[in-house]
């Protein structure tokens, strides 16, 4: 079987048995360049600018109502995000729920302009109720959904579909 013919190139590619190495060099830990990136958001001018230009908002009532709530939200978050990382491991996990907890309000926030009018988005959505046998065992207690709530929310923001 004859080889095929070598393509034609103006360019020389060297070759060499060793390995290159790169290495990317970031000007900053990539999860303080994300909060201060979430950290701006609080900014009424920036939320407004991106509100407009990146979620296509035009009405300017809307654009100050949802960039006050992002401002709160935000606010919140970071607040337990950082606590979450000075607490003890038996702590931090609730913080870090909250955190995210209000990120999820921000973005249903964007999403639906009336989020915190709608007073299901005043629940999570889940429950827990302890084992009277095994009361903090995480492997023994179960976590539910429970009526609408704000998870719901997020998950339809997130989908475009309702939560089943």
């Amino acid at each position: 079987m004859a080889l095929n013919k070598p393509r034609a190139s103006n360019r020389i590619e060297p070759f060499t048995s060793q390995p290159a190495e790169t290495s990317i060099i970031t000007i900053t830990d990539p999860e303080k360049a994300i909060l201060a990136s979430l950290e701006q958001l609080c900014s009424l001018n920036y939320a407004d600018e991106v509100l407009s230009e990146k979620h296509l908002i035009r009405d300017k009532k809307t654009r100050t109502a949802i960039a006050r709530d992002l401002s709160v939200y935000i606010q919140q978050a970071l607040e337990f995000y950082r606590a979450a990382e000075n607490a003890r491991a038996t702590t931090a996990p609730v913080f870090y729920y909250y955190a995210f907890l209000n990120l999820a309000k921000a973005l249903s926030g964007i999403k639906y302009p009336r989020f915190g009018k709608r007073s299901e988005n005043y629940h999570h959505g889940i429950s827990w109720k302890p084992d009277k046998k095994f009361y903090a065992d995480i492997w023994w207690n179960k976590v539910r959904l429970t009526g609408r709530g704000v998870w719901h929310t997020l998950f339809e923001a997130i989908t475009g579909y309702d939560c089943p």
